[in-house]
């Protein structure tokens, strides 16, 4: 179960991460 919240977590944070980083490109 950690195992999961961790990968969930991470997943987050990656996705947020792109968003991100699609948003500084496209300005």
């Amino acid at each position: 179960p950690v195992l999961g919240a961790k990968m969930e977590t991470a997943a987050t944070l990656l996705r947020r991460d792109i968003v991100f980083a699609a948003s500084l490109y496209t300005q």
